[in-house]
């Protein structure tokens, strides 16, 4: 847990009842953040929330607000922990399968520590969703006149042993991808699908339901998309174990980076992973003139990283390893197709 977070007892339980229908609120409260507020450890005003959620529950979380940026932490039953600034715009939140019966933990606050203003919290179930299977392709729509995130969310079962890619496709908003699977690992991915289209993709280790997301980057755009699901046979091309070091080269913004180079032929669907357990993964894939391919930070699951893009040429393609807050460390890089 970020040392942001203070778990301060607590003002609010809620106990939630046997039978709740999809998209009910499980708590919602309004309050505020001021002077008054309990400290957090970064001296700003945090409240603490503590809501009983069941398990195999799909949870999802969001803190609103028109007068400051907001902040979430939380801790689940299970003791898994999750942390997120723009969920919703600059609204905090997540989406969350439930995997233990207990208590979630949650601390509010401004991204910014003198900021004081109203908000609104909502901790809610959702589903259940439409169903989606390898093969599928589906047409929707994110409308205007929602309350809050504007997105589509799908859910996708799957054998053990099967890989399969997922495609968000728009020509009206910046598409955002995201996977839930079904112990709680969130998967995300931005302009994975080359353009302003995202990609993921995901390898089944046993028979499960994921949930797909299928939302705009900032939660609040319209348009429409289409979302499309391909099962794909992985084959490692390569795999390299690296450490990024004080002595390596620096990006314009100082930012440190090992650089690979992968010979790729046009069309190709190639996938890039990198993982660490020292620091928080980010790769990029630039294209053989040096313009960016792609980029992921999470698509991994937790802090590491996983790109799959199509090629758009034959070519040289160099791929970047980089620690997102600037960190040193172990990873190792796997390329795969």
């Amino acid at each position: 847990m970020n040392a942001r977070t203070s778990w301060i007892v607590l003002v609010v339980l809620f106990v939630c009842v046997s039978t709740v229908t999809a998209q009910d609120v499980l708590f919602s409260t309004e309050d505020r953040f001021d002077a008054t507020d309990p400290r957090g450890l970064d001296g700003g005003a945090e409240d603490t929330y503590q809501v009983r959620v069941e398990e195999g529950t799909l949870i999802e979380v969001i803190v609103r607000s028109i007068d400051v940026d907001t902040y979430i932490a939380a801790r689940f039953p299970d003791g898994g922990t999750v942390e997120n600034d723009d969920y919703d715009g600059r609204n905090a939140g997540f989406l969350r399968q439930i995997t233990t019966t207990g208590t979630m933990e949650i601390a509010v606050s401004p991204l910014f520590a003198d900021e004081e203003g109203a908000y609104e919290i909502i901790v809610r179930q959702a589903g259940p969703f439409e169903t989606i299977s390898s093969g599928d392709r589906v047409n929707g729509e994110l409308i205007a006149g929602l309350k809050g995130r504007r997105a589509a969310r799908y859910q996708l079962t799957g054998r053990p042993g099967t890989s399969v890619v997922i495609d968000l496709i728009s020509d009206d908003f910046d598409a955002y991808l995201q996977i839930v699977d079904s112990r709680g690992q969130e998967y995300s991915n931005d302009d994975g699908g080359g353009m302003f289209n995202s990609r993921l993709s995901y390898d089944f280790s046993e028979e499960e339901t994921i949930t797909v997301v299928a939302t705009s980057l900032g939660g609040d755009e319209t348009g429409r998309y289409e979302l499309s699901v391909a099962e794909r046979t992985i084959t490692v091309e390569a795999e390299y174990r690296g450490v990024l070091a004080e002595s390596d080269e620096r990006a314009y913004d100082g930012t440190l980076y090992d650089v690979y180079e992968y010979e790729g032929s046009a069309g190709s669907t190639i996938g890039f992973a990198v993982e660490s357990d020292d620091f928080d993964t980010v790769v990029y894939v630039a294209n053989p003139d040096g313009t960016n391919l792609g980029r992921d930070d999470d698509g991994g699951g937790g802090t590491n990283s996983r790109l799959d893009v199509t090629l758009p040429e034959n070519g040289t393609y160099r791929i970047y390893v980089v620690a997102l807050y600037g960190t040193t460390g172990e990873y190792r890089l796997t390329i795969y197709r």
